[in-house]
């Protein structure tokens, strides 16, 4: 069933703006790092660290704006607990020099394998900036903040959140 809706999902938003005029694709990768929050009798926070693969389009509006769906691939470890998940990030970019990037958009992220037992599917918003290097490469620096109470009930605590912090390059093809 998570398959599916990851398939729906990245088939949803790389149609969405298929008829730009100039799009290019590419690859990224990085750093990432998630930070888990659960509260129960007392609140517990705890740092994943790990990486993300992914792949993006990249659809120019106008010299100034452009939007970048992607699919991702994040994993995340700590000891004895891990975090595996599919990311859709779909950022919205405003460019502010011809090197210098905002991005805002929204993610969705589905849960394929964590350690810790918690709701498979998480919404959030991502805000970052990004680097064009030169044509093909860029560097990405991006804050996402989940927004859904991931408790299924079977922890026996109150609210599982998660928000995450990536650093990393992109090569547009």
């Amino acid at each position: 069933m998570k398959k599916k809706v990851f398939c729906a999902l990245c088939a949803i938003v790389f149609s969405s703006t298929i008829y730009s005029q100039n799009a290019n694709f590419g690859i990224s990768a990085g750093y990432n790092t998630l930070t888990a929050k659960i509260v129960g009798a007392t609140t517990v926070k705890d740092n994943f660290p790990g990486i993300y693969i992914g792949a993006f389009a990249e659809f120019t509006i106008s010299n100034k704006f452009y939007v970048r769906p992607e699919a991702q691939i994040n994993i995340e470890f700590n000891g004895n607990s891990s975090f595996k998940e599919y990311v859709i990030p779909v950022m919205f970019g405003v460019r502010l020099t011809e090197q210098f990037s905002f991005q805002l958009g929204p993610y969705g992220s589905i849960d394929f394998g964590s350690a810790v037992t918690e709701d498979a599917v998480d919404w959030g918003v991502s805000a970052g900036l990004s680097y064009d290097v030169n044509e093909t490469w860029f560097a990405n620096l991006r804050y996402g903040h989940g927004t859904r109470n991931l408790n299924d009930g079977t922890l026996g605590v109150r609210d599982i959140s998660q928000n995450h912090f990536q650093i990393g390059l992109g090569y547009r093809l």
